[in-house]
């Protein structure tokens, strides 16, 4: 495959065109010119551009890092020459979120559609190799010269190495293997195997409880059977025991009810006696009172009836006021008759006339309440008379005391008649010992037997609730089968990744030995001589040795020169043995010369322009060293 001219509106590049022809191709041009813009752009048409890809730490995705800064959509052409025939490859954006997805690949200078190649697939038919293969390989990108590992690399060594197809990657296989051997066991607690033996252990349990409650439950049937036999027992002995000793309780049984009959009498008659000696306490005028309660209140009540009977016998007379009322009537004749002054003196007789008889109506008002008074006092006592409260007050006390003894009479006939009672009611009992005591086995055999229900009752909801045990053996038999299947799984799992990993030693000593001479050759050839050998393991991490040392360096400790020289020579070697032959895409080649001494970009150079004669080479620098090294 040969490039033969591109148009890129694609970043820096605005509708910008980059004509190629066979062999090498040298484009010098200074820094931010577009150089490493046009490297993407070759991978972009080729293999097309990542619309899911997100940012990542310090990294833009294409679609974000080559937007072209114009704000024109992505696009792009690229003519080409493959297979003899000269295609024309067309890509667009038709949205903002699919950048260059629309694809065409026609015959140059015609509409004519090119069978085989799509948007998905064309890089990998045009160049023989996926993206990641040729990003690996052939796709020298700035700074990019170590090379990484990746499945479809691994694809295309196996498929070098068996000269089969590309469908099998070793660690695509050993991931998806572990991950199914993850699956079934990862550890104690983790995994299907783990998981199951943890159903097992459970359920041999619940099966362990199942028969530790069936114990249990019969244990309780037997126990409850004793129980219920010890009360039959103990019922019959009791029936007995009755039946020996009814005559002699129908014998007493007649007297008792006789004594409560009698109490009951006594106890009506005490009752009536005391209601009657209570209402006549009730009746007295001091009410219920206690004796020792009287005398503050009969003292209270003489003196009282005394000031009260005082009052009502006040008088005032008129007189005194008809007379003050006469001579003021006096002195004011003789005030008209001779002089107005005894007109005062009539005045003060007229003002003591009105003294007089408000006074004789105070006195005449004060008299009409104590007799009020008097009459309450009276309706209360019977009397107004005060020493005839002393014989009211011990009337009162002789009502009091004898209200205290019809009580006390009625209280004792109370407890007469209950004890009276009382016997009447054990009377059906035999005062025997013997009933006694199997009255008191039949109550405890009674207890222990609703203990034995209740244990019973209790073992057979557990057993219940605990499931049916054939069921559960028939689980764990299946669980068993099931278990027996994951471990026979595991097992041929784990001898598959061993197997796997075998052959994959296997592949690697067939294809690592080569690939390590080849760039070796090449790394002996760059350096002139004083590196004579390379090794690189499965993850392409190189080792360099000196010749005459028998110790080989890593990586990291070259220089950054001898570095990327090794990995240039690597990516070459790469090239030979692993990108198809017939038709060689071109390689790209974007400043992989600049940290290298002149001497050694000289070699380098060379040894580009011996490639060259094979297949295309697009080389872009900023160096004029480089490009006059190359240019010969």
């Amino acid at each position: 495959m040969i490039i033969r001219h591109m148009r890129a509106t694609f970043g820096c590049l605005s509708g910008q065109e980059l004509s190629l022809r066979e062999g090498l191709n040298v484009i010098c041009a200074p820094n931010e010119s577009g150089k490493s813009t046009w490297c993407a752009f070759v991978r972009a048409m080729l293999y097309g551009i990542d619309a899911s890809a997100r940012p990542k730490a310090g990294q833009q995705p294409d679609k974000l890092r080559y937007a072209p800064w114009s704000g024109a959509p992505m696009e792009g052409e690229m003519e080409l020459l493959w297979q003899g025939r000269p295609v024309t490859l067309r890509r667009r954006t038709p949205a903002k979120n699919a950048p260059m997805r629309d694809f065409s690949a026609t015959v140059t200078g015609t509409a004519e559609p090119v069978p085989g190649l799509t948007g998905q697939d064309a890089g990998q038919t045009l160049t023989g190799v996926t993206a990641p293969v040729f990003c690996r390989s052939a796709f020298i990108g700035q700074g990019e010269l170590s090379v990484t590992d990746t499945p479809e690399l691994e694809r295309r060594i196996h498929a070098i190495v068996t000269s089969g197809e590309e469908g099998v990657s070793y660690s695509e296989a050993d991931a998806r293997l572990r991950e199914w051997k993850r699956a079934r066991f990862l550890n104690r607690k983790t995994g299907a195997i783990p998981a199951l033996d943890e159903e097992l252990a459970q359920l041999q349990q619940q099966l362990a409880s199942v028969s530790e409650a069936a114990h249990e439950r019969d244990e309780a049937i037997e126990a409850a059977r004793a129980a219920d036999d010890r009360v039959d027992e103990a019922g019959r002995a009791l029936q007995e025991s009755a039946r020996a000793g009814a005559a002699a309780a129908a014998e007493s049984r007649y007297e008792r009810r006789a004594a409560v009959h009698l109490a009951e009498q006594a106890f009506a008659a005490s009752v009536e006696d005391a209601a009657r000696s209570r209402a006549a306490l009730e009746a007295s005028p001091f009410g219920s009172k206690a004796p020792d309660e009287l005398d503050p209140e009969l003292e209270q009540a003489q003196q009282q009836l005394r000031q009260q009977r005082a009052l009502a016998a006040q008088r005032r007379s008129v007189w005194p006021g008809i007379a003050f009322l006469a001579l003021a009537a006096a002195w004011v004749v003789v005030g008209a008759l001779w002089s107005n002054y005894f007109y005062s003196g009539g005045l003060g007789f007229l003002f003591l006339a009105l003294w007089a008889f408000r006074r004789r109506r105070k006195t005449r008002q004060a008299a009409d309440a104590a007799k009020r008074e008097l009459k309450t006092l009276r309706e209360r006592f019977g009397t107004d008379d005060p020493d005839e409260l002393h014989a009211l007050a011990e009337q009162h006390r002789l009502l009091w005391n004898d209200a205290q003894e019809t009580a006390a009479l009625r209280a004792e006939a109370e407890q007469v008649l209950e004890q009276a009672r009382a016997v009447l009611t054990n009377s059906d009992r035999i005062a025997d010992p013997e009933s006694d005591r199997l009255r008191e086995e039949l109550a405890e055999a009674k207890a222990q037997a609703d203990e034995r229900d209740k244990d019973l009752a209790r073992a057979i909801g557990r057993l219940s609730a605990l499931g049916d045990p054939v069921e559960l053996r028939s689980g764990l038999a299946a669980l068993i089968e099931k278990r027996e299947k994951l471990t026979a799984q595991y097992d041929a799992i784990d001898l598959a990744v061993q197997t796997l990993a075998a052959a994959d030693a296997q592949l690697r000593e067939r294809f690592s030995p080569a690939l390590s001479r080849r760039a070796g050759q090449l790394m002996e050839r760059l350096t002139g001589g004083r590196y004579g050998a390379l090794a690189f393991d499965r993850d392409f991490s190189g080792q360099a040795r000196l010749t005459g040392e028998s110790t080989a360096r890593e990586d990291f400790y070259l220089s950054a020169g001898a570095a990327d020289l090794a990995y240039l020579c690597l990516r070459l070697a790469v090239c030979e043995l692993a990108l198809p032959g017939d038709d060689p895409c071109p390689l790209v080649l974007d400043d992989v010369l600049v940290n290298l001494d002149d001497e050694r970009a000289a070699m380098a150079a060379g040894l580009i322009r011996e490639l060259a004669e094979t297949r295309q080479i697009l080389f872009f620098t900023c160096r004029t060293r480089d490009a006059a090294l190359l240019q010969g």
